[in-house]
Parts: structure tokens; C-alpha cells; sequence
């Protein structure tokens, strides 16, 4: 019994160690609900986030979430929706022209 209680407590700090490394190389979380953009985490620059907006006005995206994590010193898409593969490229070009160090120092904040 002792052994169990051990392992379910060990694989339970495993788990929130791996969660804080991803939402610490996480850039920002942008959700999108009903066709409405909104900011839930991180921060950007505010013509990053206009752009978001207009590829996501332009491609009719009603529900997703989209992100960028850091990884290999560049910021990475995430693009969770329905009509992923039409928006991901799209984003990824606007992604592409803003540095990591631009995303973090950008004046939009989350809520």
C-alpha cells in the first residue's frame, strides 16, 4: 500500500513539473470564441495581435485556441481548430516576423 500511495504522489509531481516547463516556454494564449479574439495569457505586441485577429476574421475561425511557445529560440505556433490547416499557415507567416524578445516585451498583457 505504502508502495502505491509512493508512486501515485511521485507520478502527481511529474505532472505538475512537466505542466510549469510547457507553460513556461508558453509566449502567449490567444482564444478564440464565436469569432471573438481574446487575449487569456502572456503577452504581445499589439500589431501581432491585430494581425491574429484579421487572419482569423479572414478565415471565418469561430472556435480555437492559438499559441507560441518557445522552442529552439524561436517562437512556435499552436494552433488548436477545427479548420487548422487553412489558419495555420497564414499565422505562422505573421508569427514569423516578430522576434521572441518583441512577443515578450509587447504592451498587450492577459487579464
Amino acid at each position: 500500500m505504502r508502495l502505491l500511495l509512493t508512486a501515485v504522489v511521485l507520478v502527481f509531481f511529474v505532472m505538475l513539473a512537466a505542466r510549469s516547463f510547457r507553460l513556461a516556454a508558453e509566449l502567449f494564449r490567444i482564444s478564440v470564441n464565436g469569432g471573438k479574439v481574446e487575449l487569456t495569457r502572456g503577452r504581445l505586441p499589439r500589431a501581432l495581435f491585430d494581425e491574429i485577429c484579421d487572419v482569423v476574421r479572414r478565415e471565418h475561425v469561430r472556435n480555437a485556441v492559438i499559441s507560441a511557445v518557445k522552442s529552439a529560440g524561436r517562437a512556435r505556433l499552436v494552433v488548436e481548430a477545427s479548420n487548422s490547416r487553412a489558419v495555420e499557415q497564414p499565422l505562422r507567416n505573421v508569427l514569423g516576423r516578430f522576434s521572441i524578445d518583441q512577443i515578450r516585451t509587447g504592451s498587450m498583457r492577459a487579464r
